[in-house]
């Protein structure tokens, strides 16, 4: 077993890497090999890096997998990939060139003497990793999110979602875990339990629930700890706004994820840890030695859940390294 401290290995052959990050142009085109397009390997570590944003020396020994994206038929960011793994653990590094950093989704301002919200949305970085799609395993998520309409045409199918969201989490403690089904309805959502955020909103939707409380670091997190109960009695002052989004701790399967995120120098940098196996049915299992599909997606100030404002990648492959 290596100390924390390896090299990222990764490998692919030439002529299917460039195929396989080649722009996709609608309902044509065609499938790249699984056996063809680029690999990330992550060694196995005897000391777990510390769950951070920071790109560590350790970190930065590494050689990232560097994995271009497409936005329509456009070329996208490409996103740099570290990843090791401990007895229990995964941990995987993203890093990524962003012009404008957009972490605050669509807040409360106070303007006129009422409570209006403001245009603006957040960054977010997604992975699917295959549980058991064959059609995945073949095509990557071009298979069942842009042909597929969001869903697994196999009977029982799933994919494992990890979502960071910029405004919604993923900057202080957790990504949502979510997934990908067969289901007629719902096929696309959140995994069981509770996610690490909430609205932040009054019983009409007409002004938030919670303020800063006095003194409170706007910069970091909203949550029971930096906020108060909005109150007839608060004054807000000049240029006012507070999140539209609340923070607390999630639970069950959704809070699988842990994060840590931050943007520094034109790129976000964001660190995530799961656990190898979290025992619960809709989260993908990683095994030493053996290959999972995946695929990466981005996205650029927005919220929305189509498949034409995110740039993505074509599939990967990622194998964890034994001792």
């Amino acid at each position: 077993m290596t100390r924390w401290m390896p090299t990222l290995v990764f490998a692919a052959l030439a002529a299917g890497f460039a195929a396989a990050v080649a722009p996709i142009s609608g309902q044509d085109a065609k499938p790249v090999p699984v056996a063809e397009v680029a690999s990330l390997t992550a060694e196995s570590v005897e000391a777990a890096p510390e769950l951070s944003s920071e790109l560590t020396e350790a970190w930065s020994k590494l050689t990232p997998l560097k994995v271009p994206t497409t936005l329509g038929d456009k070329e996208g960011p490409t996103v740099e990939l570290r990843a090791v793994h401990d007895a229990g653990h995964i941990y995987i590094f993203a890093r990524w060139a962003d012009a404008t950093e957009s972490h605050v989704k669509k807040a409360w301002s106070f303007q006129d003497g009422k409570w209006t919200k403001l245009k603006g949305d957040e960054d977010r970085i997604a992975f699917a990793f295959n549980i058991n799609s064959d059609l995945f395993a073949k095509e990557g998520c071009a298979g069942i999110c842009h042909y597929g309409d969001f869903r697994v045409t196999e009977k029982g199918g799933k994919v494992d979602i990890w979502h960071w969201k910029a405004a919604r989490g993923g900057r202080f403690s957790h990504a949502d875990d979510q997934r990908i089904t067969d289901a007629e309805e719902n096929a696309r959502g959140d995994d069981a339990g509770k996610g690490c955020y909430g609205n932040n909103k009054n019983e009409d939707d007409t002004a938030p629930a919670y303020v800063w409380k006095k003194d409170a670091d706007t910069r970091g997190a909203f949550n029971a700890d930096s906020s108060t109960p909005l109150t007839g009695e608060f004054e807000p002052p000049k240029d006012y706004s507070v999140p539209s989004i609340l923070l607390r701790a999630p639970d069950g399967s959704r809070g699988d994820i842990e994060a840590r995120g931050a943007y520094k120098d034109g790129h976000w940098q964001v660190m995530l840890k799961r656990k190898l196996d979290t025992g619960h049915d809709d989260d993908a299992v990683f095994k030493v030695g053996e290959e999972l599909t995946f695929s990466v997606s981005l996205f650029d100030d927005t919220g929305t859940a189509t498949g034409d404002d995110h740039a993505t990648s074509r599939a990967l492959k990622l194998v964890l390294k034994g001792k």
